[in-house]
């Protein structure tokens, strides 16, 4: 998931569950925690997500960082040794 999409969609879960909250407890307060509670909510799923995105990313990085290395030894620029990688 994008940054950006996750923090839209804690702003929203923030204000969904702050209105809800709001409107069953009939104090501001309690709008005030639904907010801070659905705004943190959407971030419980991420550590999950995220464990086996990092494992499987480990076995794809030494060639990149190794053909980066080459590329610099063989005298081409940072960028473009960059480019040749995303290629």
């Amino acid at each position: 998931m994008r940054a950006g999409n996750m923090l839209i969609l804690c702003l929203v879960s923030g204000v969904v569950l702050g209105l809800v909250a709001m409107i069953v407890g009939q104090q501001v307060i309690f709008g005030w925690a639904g907010l801070f509670l659905g705004a943190i909510l959407p971030y419980s799923y991420v550590p999950t997500g995220g464990a086996s995105v990092s494992s499987n990313s480990k076995s794809y990085f030494p060639r990149p960082i190794d053909t980066l290395a080459r590329a610099v030894r063989a005298g081409h620029a940072f960028t473009s040794a960059i480019e040749l990688i995303s290629n």
